[in-house]
């Protein structure tokens, strides 16, 4: 860094790359800039041969000022945290920082602007950029949220901007603490537990989907459970698996009233859906063996692969 007149290089615990939506030998990498790295073939010592450009400025708050302690309230690296690439204009690049700013290059990295800066006012100007989703049909528009977890806010902060950044609305959520999509156990208002939901992975743009809607699998257990068990209903632990669907787009995802949820075979053994949660019907019923689980098509395979991890008192039977 000092040999090209930079800041110390600062890297997040996770720091983001991304590979090239036009050349996969090109990958975009986050420190506190942008690097651009070319990846060539093996090296005779095990490596593989590289070259990393910086493509632009320092994009954090912290420039370069010295970062506090470790230990002494939240610390930031002063790093980036998230990279997305436009899948309609590859030139199209946005970063995101650990302490707060949002950059956007329009020309390939060649320049950089900062675009938080007609964000509403908020704690959440100093968080964690914690995801920048491009839309996949405007380049101009893009999805960002900040993540405040680490400050005991455990809220949802999500922005779209359809213009680049100079403008930026709230979309319409339904989630909030306290507020979840989908009801906890009967003692909390509902019959079972989607606990730790998955997307079913359709491919790239959803193009495996049967129907073009979104697929979400959890896990859960009735209410009483005849069988109970040490964290049974936990995050990772349960007795069934429960499948709903939802048209894919963010406002849709997170209305509740937007589900259909799977609720048994007809007598024809056709699939039913339902919008009554009360209505909704295992997948899968495996007492005191279900957990996390996740789903995704195999297209040459033509088949749906389930993967279900019991994560606490039955998963050490596992081989």
């Amino acid at each position: 860094a000092k040999k090209l007149g930079l800041h110390d290089f600062r890297w997040d615990w996770s720091p983001p790359f991304i590979i090239s939506s036009t050349d996969p030998n090109v990958l975009y990498v986050g420190a506190n800039y942008v690097f651009r790295c070319r990846i060539g073939g093996p090296l005779q010592n095990g490596e593989v041969d590289h070259a990393c450009t910086v493509i632009s400025p320092d994009l954090t708050a912290l420039q370069d000022k010295t970062p506090p302690p470790v230990g002494q309230g939240h610390y930031s690296y002063g790093a980036l945290f998230s990279l997305a690439q436009s899948p309609v204009v590859p030139a199209v690049l946005w970063a995101g920082a650990d302490d707060g700013p949002i950059h956007v290059s329009r020309d390939a990295g060649r320049n950089w602007t900062r675009v938080d800066g007609s964000l509403p006012a908020g704690p959440y100007r100093e968080g964690v950029v914690s995801k920048i989703e491009p839309s996949r049909t405007n380049a101009g528009t893009a999805y960002i949220a900040y993540d405040l977890h680490y400050r005991d806010d455990p809220k949802p902060y999500l922005f779209k901007t359809a213009d680049f950044g100079k403008t930026w609305t709230n979309p319409p959520l339904n989630c909030a603490p306290g507020k979840a999509l989908f009801p906890e156990p009967n003692k909390l208002g509902g019959p079972v537990k989607i606990g730790a939901p998955h997307f079913v992975d359709f491919g790239k743009n959803m193009e495996h989907s049967p129907d073009g809607k979104a697929y979400l699998v959890g896990h859960g257990a009735s209410e009483p459970d005849m069988e109970d068990r040490v964290a049974n209903l936990s995050w990772i632990t349960g007795d069934q698996v429960y499948l709903c669907r939802v048209t894919p787009s963010p406002e849709m995802i997170n209305d509740a009233a937007q589900y259909e949820y799977f609720g048994g075979r007809d007598e024809k053994g056709k699939a039913v859906w339902t919008r009554d949660f009360s209505r909704i019907e295992p997948l899968l019923e495996w007492d005191n063996n279900m957990g996390c689980v996740t789903i995704t098509y195999n297209a040459p395979l033509k088949r749906y692969l389930m993967c279900v991890t019991d994560g606490t008192n039955t998963v050490w039977k596992f081989n």
